[in-house]
């Protein structure tokens, strides 16, 4: 069993001085931050109009299945949702998390927010194998972060994704939910990992909804059984 000890999680993003990661290529820092706004507001625009292709896309993703052809047609068909000149490229990870976290917002704008309690954990760190490399543990572990925080604080977290990444209701956002990241930061042996808000963003997306996938699948298994049983 891995001896278990502090893991400091850095949350110099909530202080300012936010970093965001490379979304294509070589990219300066304004270059990055265009195309993050960019993401989100093709998203919100898409997912008001094709929400069932946008289920589709990331079903398909979920599972492992193939969603590229679908993604072009997404695409292709909204074409007025990109904005003029865009070099935005409609692919990865961070496209797929902003489509998640604009299908959330549109689901929980305000109507009651969903309770996780009765899905299982999905992430923890103690599930890692043993002789897992420090980049699988440490991926467990913001993985276990961000659950348990969507599951602590869903109404912070569904707040968050409303807004503009870089914006000043963003970095409000944030801050509200030092609390909640505070008390659910994962320990693991003495490493310390660094994250931007983009990629914390795209995470808490991407947990949230899995999270809130398994609880539908849950409710339509229970309708289905409560129905046969009468």
């Amino acid at each position: 069993m891995r001896r278990i000890r502090a893991f400091l999680l850095s949350l110099s993003l909530l202080l300012g001085g936010f970093a965001t990661p490379a979304l294509a290529g070589e990219q300066s820092a304004s270059e990055q931050k265009v195309s993050a706004i960019q993401f989100w507001k093709f998203s919100t625009c898409v997912v008001a109009r094709d929400q069932w292709l946008v289920d589709e896309i990331l079903a398909a993703e979920r599972s492992g299945g193939e969603y590229k052809p679908q993604m072009k047609k997404l695409a292709e068909k909204n074409r007025d949702c990109l904005p003029r000149k865009s070099k935005l490229s409609i692919s990865g990870k961070l496209f797929l998390g902003a489509l998640a976290g604009a299908s959330l917002s549109r689901k929980y704008d305000g109507s009651v927010l969903p309770d996780f309690s009765s899905i299982p954990q999905i992430y923890a760190i103690g599930d890692a194998p043993d002789g897992a490399d420090n980049r699988a543990v440490l991926k467990m572990g913001l993985n276990q972060f961000a659950e348990c925080l969507v599951r602590q604080a869903p109404a912070k977290v569904i707040g968050l994704l409303q807004t503009e990444p870089f914006s000043p209701a963003e970095n409000e956002a944030f801050g509200v939910m030092q609390p909640e990241m505070g008390q659910c930061l994962p320990v693991i042996d003495g490493k310390k990992l660094g994250f931007t808000r983009l990629h914390l963003r795209t995470l808490f997306s991407a947990v949230a909804y899995d999270l809130d996938s398994r609880l539908q699948t849950q409710i339509a298994a229970s309708a289905i059984t409560g129905g046969t049983a009468r």
